[in-house]
């Protein structure tokens, strides 16, 4: 039965920590039976202790996604290092997970850091390590990390996002407004470029 996002209210508020968490309320419409309800949902950003959940999260998300794209061998070698909970992301404070309950759900954030080099161009930040549980596509839960992504680098004076997406992931990417800029390989390990697409766009909410 499928559940179609009405739409996605965000409330800030504070806790004892003075970390920052957000409440995202999702209300879906259900037509069959006339009616609808609200799931609560938790946005907050990523700690170091999310490293098991993410990893899982990952593992979960590109095992079932990939392999529409790339062959076997090459995710063999690529996914055990494209999985892992990267600790620089989980403590930037602009990596963020969206949790349903106790299950993390999606993850996903921005650097202003290039990915691999560190390189730092003025206005330029970089969308790192989405993920979307796959038991739950098309709810918009990576549309929502992204929109929260645009709003905090708009907000820190970026204007453009660089994306290194998956071949899997490009039309994802294209939804949010960004474009092919060309395929690239980005090194796993000693014997694989993975075929990665590099992505550009404006820094603004998708609709």
């Amino acid at each position: 039965m499928g559940r179609k996002v009405e739409s996605l209210v965000l409330a800030r508020s504070m806790i004892a920590d003075t970390s920052t968490k957000w409440v995202l309320r999702w209300l879906y419409d259900q037509p069959t039976l006339i009616k609808a309800w609200s799931i609560i949902m938790l946005l907050r950003n990523a700690e170091l202790n999310d490293a098991p959940s993410v990893t899982a999260l990952l593992e979960r998300a590109y095992a079932t996604l990939m392999p529409a794209s790339y062959d076997a061998a090459t995710l063999a070698v690529a996914l055990p290092e494209m999985t892992r909970a990267n600790p620089a992301l989980l403590a930037s404070r602009t990596y963020y997970v969206l949790e349903d309950g106790e299950r993390l759900i999606g993850c996903g954030g921005w650097t202003a850091e290039k990915p691999g080099s560190g390189e730092i161009e003025p206005g330029l930040a970089h969308l790192r390590h989405f993920a979307t549980d796959p038991d739950r596509a098309r709810e918009g839960i990576g549309r929502s990390i992204y929109n929260h992504c645009a709003t905090e680098a708009s907000s820190c004076g970026f204007t453009r996002f660089h994306a290194f997406a998956g071949l899997n992931a490009e039309a994802f990417y294209r939804r949010l407004g960004m474009e092919r800029i060309r395929q690239i390989g980005v090194p796993m390990g000693p014997s694989i470029n993975l075929p990665t697409v590099l992505m550009e766009g404006r820094v603004r909410s998708a609709p």
